[in-house]
Formats: structure tokens, sequence, C-alpha cells
């Protein structure tokens, strides 16, 4: 068996590899130093997964994603599907259109000088 390196432009011009590498916006991606995928194959929605998922986030604490203090990360998490009836609950009479709505987390500031900064 002979290794060959082949980097990512070379393998993009190349349609044998793009059918064993996938789309060239999957190739080319550099944002994850690992990505983990769990999934129900009939597509149902259980706490089991999200248990399983948060487990194997744990188990990527060596790829050095903590600061200093050991207590804070680097974002990483994981990805779910909104629970759009319990996000409906929280908006009272607003009427959420699953087209125009994201969802997502923030971390602020815990000093109040550091929040106006």
């Amino acid at each position: 068996m002979v290794n060959k390196r082949v980097d990512n432009l070379q393998a993009n011009q190349h349609s044998q590899w793009l059918s064993l590498l996938g789309p060239k916006s999957l190739v080319e991606e550099r944002d994850a130093c690992g990505v983990g995928f769990i999934a129900d194959r009939q597509g149902r929605a259980s706490h089991r997964l999200v248990a399983d998922a948060l487990h194997a986030l744990d188990c990527m604490e060596h790829r050095g994603g903590c600061c200093a203090d050991q207590d804070s990360g680097d974002g990483a998490g994981i990805m779910i599907a909104i629970p759009w009836k319990v996000l409906q609950r929280w908006a009272g009479d607003t009427v959420l259109k699953c087209d125009h709505v994201g969802v997502g987390m923030t971390f602020l500031p815990r000093h109040d000088e550091a929040a106006d900064i």
C-alpha cells in the first residue's frame, strides 16, 4: 500500500476524490478540531441522545479546550433541534415563525466593569 498526501485544493479538482471526500465546502471546513455525531436512525428525539452527546463532549477534554483557570471552556458544546413548543410557551403571545427565529447562547462578563467594555 502506498501512502500519498493529497492537499484539499488538488483533491477538489478531481471528481474521483470528491465522491470520497464529500462536497467542497465540507472538505475545506477547518473550524472544528473534532466532531462527533449522534443521532437516532428514526429521527426520534430523546433525553438519552442528549446524555450520550454530553458524555462524548466530556471525553474531548484532552483536546485542550480549557482556559488557564481550568474551569472555562472554549465554547465547545452540542447542537440540538430547537424545542419549538417550549420556546413558544416562553414567548407567550408573540408568534414565533421557524424561518425567522434562531437561538443562541452568549456568555457575558460577571463583573459590571467588564460588561461595560
